[in-house]
C-alpha cells in the first residue's frame, strides 16, 4: 500500500471514528473563545536600528474545557494587519498559541501567560530582507472586565529568534517587545446537534 493510500485510508477512519463520537454524545456542545483587536508598539529590531514601530493584530483563542470561564486555550493563525519597526515591515504569522487565562484577585481581573510558535521575515518596502526566520513568542497580559463578554487589557509580547533561514548576518532579524493594548470578546456558545431530516422552524 502506497502511502497516498495508506493516508486516506486514515483519513477515513478517522472521519467514521469523528462522525461516531458525534453521533453517541449527549447531543449538545459547548465552545468558549475569546476574539482580541489589539495594538500597540514595537520596540527593537536590527533592521531598523531598535526605532519604534506600530501593531495592530487579531487574534483568537478557544479554551479546551469551555465549561469554565478560566484554563488552558490554544489559537491559530493569529496574524497582524499592520506589523511595522520604523520603515521595516515584520512579517510575523504565530502558527499555534497555547496558553492559560484565570482570575486573579477581584473578580474583575485576569491574568494570561502564553507561548507561540512564530514564523517570520522582514520587508522594506516591496524588498524581502533576507529569507525569513522561526522563533517563539511568550507573552503576559492583564485584563479587567468591562462587562460580562467584554476585556480591556494590555500584554507584553517578546519575540525571540531561534533559527534564521538564511546565514547572511547583515539582513538576520532579531529579537523584538511588542506592548499591546487589547479590546477582548468573550462568547459562551451551545449548539445543539438534532437528526439529519429534523426541519427547523
Amino acid at each position: 500500500m502506497t502511502k497516498c493510500r495508506t493516508f486516506f485510508a486514515a483519513l477515513l477512519l478517522t472521519s467514521f471514528a469523528f462522525a461516531y463520537g458525534e453521533n453517541s454524545g449527549s447531543g449538545t456542545d459547548w465552545s468558549r473563545m475569546i476574539t482580541q483587536f489589539g495594538f500597540g508598539s514595537t520596540v527593537g529590531d536590527p533592521l531598523s536600528s531598535n526605532d519604534l514601530g506600530f501593531t495592530v493584530t487579531f487574534r483568537n483563542f478557544f479554551f479546551l474545557n469551555p465549561k469554565l470561564p478560566d484554563g488552558a486555550y490554544v489559537g491559530f493563525f493569529g496574524s497582524t494587519i499592520v506589523h511595522t519597526a520604523g520603515k521595516t515591515e515584520i512579517g510575523d504569522m504565530r502558527w499555534g498559541t497555547l496558553g492559560y487565562r484565570s482570575v486573579f484577585g477581584p473578580e474583575w481581573l485576569s491574568l494570561d501567560a502564553s507561548v507561540s510558535f512564530v514564523q517570520g521575515s522582514r520587508m522594506t518596502g516591496s524588498e524581502l530582507n533576507g529569507s525569513g526566520y522561526i522563533g517563539i513568542g511568550p507573552a503576559f497580559g492583564a485584563y479587567a472586565a468591562c462587562g460580562d463578554n467584554l476585556d480591556l487589557g494590555v500584554s507584553v509580547e517578546p519575540v525571540f529568534n531561534l533559527l534564521s533561514l538564511k546565514s547572511d548576518s547583515s539582513v538576520k532579524a532579531k529579537s523584538y517587545t511588542d506592548i499591546v493594548f487589547f479590546i477582548c470578546f468573550k462568547n459562551l456558545l451551545k449548539s445543539e446537534r438534532l437528526p439529519w431530516r429534523a426541519r427547523v422552524e
